[in-house]
């Protein structure tokens, strides 16, 4: 496994494509800061594309996905939720902890 420094909004539509066939139609929405993470790109489209799927599985056919990234300390935490009436924390399907990339926040973020 190589960490490389990787643009994570890049990486998250890439991933996105990959999967189109299974998402569409659905809306997928992206709330996050833009931050550069360490990770391999190819084990995290999978693992990211997993945690999609499994959000697609167990929702409605209306439900749309918001995917959410914060910065959390030193490491970029993002969630997978399913959107529902209540902003309840058992909608989110899953998580993924990555480290920040030395000088991993954007201009606009620092």
């Amino acid at each position: 496994m190589s960490l490389t420094s990787i643009d994570l909004l890049e990486e998250l539509r890439a991933a996105l494509d990959e999967i189109e066939p299974l998402i569409a139609g659905r809306i997928i929405d992206l709330e996050m800061a833009r931050l550069r993470v360490l990770a391999d790109p190819v084990l995290f489209r999978h693992e990211f594309a997993s945690l999609v799927e499994s959000a697609v599985a167990v929702a409605g056919p209306t439900r749309s996905i918001t995917v959410r990234v914060a910065r959390t300390g030193q490491s970029a935490r993002i969630d997978v939720v399913n959107d529902s009436d209540s902003a309840r924390s058992d909608d989110v399907i899953g998580s993924l902890t990555l480290p920040l990339a030395p000088g991993g926040l954007s201009a606009a973020d620092a």
